[in-house]
């Protein structure tokens, strides 16, 4: 139970890592098209 509690968390973490990764790489792509 206990590891799969972990596991669970860190696909959690992960699955937040690569969202705000993303929303970044957006957000530098449309200011990378605003100033071009």
């Amino acid at each position: 139970f206990v590891g799969n509690s972990v596991s669970g968390q860190l696909n959690l973490d992960r699955c937040e890592f690569w969202l705000l990764t993303s929303q970044l790489l957006v957000l530098d792509v449309c200011l990378s098209n605003a100033f071009a």
